[in-house]
């Protein structure tokens, strides 16, 4: 009797242990509503700025100089200015925190280049001059 009752002890405490962490990660938080003035920041935020970067390093920053790592001048471009999680690779328009796994979101300038042409656009698509995909750019702002 006693073997019958420690067996079925072990065996609630397994399901229990199994179906414990199944249900705890089916809650999530509510998300806040937003007002008006979030979504005219978010807005703002996608059109494009103008940034500084140095093609050579693959970086860019908010005011012109020269590159910290290389020292070469940094080039005036046009980009649209995101903020990604590095871990969950979340994208978000306005900086703050990751909605996923509450991270700090890094701020990053996307733009499009023609390889051939080496002309550059906010926008994807084909470049007008030669007809080629532009490629996408995309590069930390620091």
């Amino acid at each position: 009797m006693k073997l019958k009752q420690t067996i079925l002890l072990v065996l609630v405490l397994m399901v229990t242990a199994v179906f414990a962490p199944i249900s705890h990660a089916q809650t999530s938080k509510p998300k806040p509503p937003k007002s008006g003035n979030e979504n005219k920041a978010a807005g703002k935020a996608s059109k494009s700025t103008k940034v500084y970067v140095c093609e050579h390093c693959k970086m860019a920053m908010d005011k012109k100089g020269k590159c910290p790592t290389c020292q070469m001048d940094l080039k005036a471009q046009k980009a649209r200015i995101t903020y990604e999680c590095d871990h969950c690779k979340t994208s978000m328009k306005e900086p703050g925190k990751c909605s996923k796994c509450g991270m700090d979101c890094q701020k990053m300038a996307t733009y499009y280049a023609c390889e051939k042409c080496k002309t550059t656009a906010t926008k994807g698509g084909k470049c007008p001059k030669c007809g080629m995909k532009r490629t996408e750019m995309k590069m930390k702002v620091g």
